[in-house]
Formats: structure tokens, C-alpha cells, sequence
């Protein structure tokens, strides 16, 4: 089994919709989460040229889940 990470790319908010998505997802994954994860903070991209600061627009991760799966087709 590999352990594969799930970047999360949005923005949400605390609703009651969203967080019952967000239940029934991690109810469907079952055994196969090793780590729920939780939201990210601010992020800063790090490159030879200097820093600069990244939000959800600039393709920041803005949360992670860490799943097992035989393979990267089987965690999609």
C-alpha cells in the first residue's frame, strides 16, 4: 500500500453543508485514512529569486489528508 497526500486547493467555509461534504467523504475513505489532516495556514513560496507570499488564488494548498491506497488511481 502506498501513502499518498491530497493537497486540498480551496477555500471553505464552516456550513453546516460543508461540513457534512466534508463527514461523509472521510466516512467514505474508511481504513483507508491514515491522517484526517487539517487546514494550512498562510503559505510563502520559496524559490531562488527571493520569497513571496501565496493564498488559495496563487494555487496554494490550503489543507491536506494523507490516505492509503495501492495506487494513485485507487486515492482519486
Amino acid at each position: 500500500m502506498n501513502k499518498d497526500l491530497i493537497l486540498f486547493h480551496d477555500e471553505w467555509e464552516q456550513k453546516p453543508d460543508v461540513m457534512n461534504a466534508w463527514q461523509e467523504w472521510f466516512a467514505s475513505v474508511g481504513d483507508h485514512l491514515v491522517d484526517s489532516g487539517n487546514p494550512l495556514g498562510a503559505a510563502v513560496g520559496v524559490t531562488k529569486h527571493g520569497n513571496h507570499r501565496l493564498g488559495a488564488t496563487d494555487g496554494a494548498a490550503t489543507g491536506y489528508s494523507l490516505v492509503t491506497a495501492e495506487s494513485l488511481a485507487d486515492a482519486e
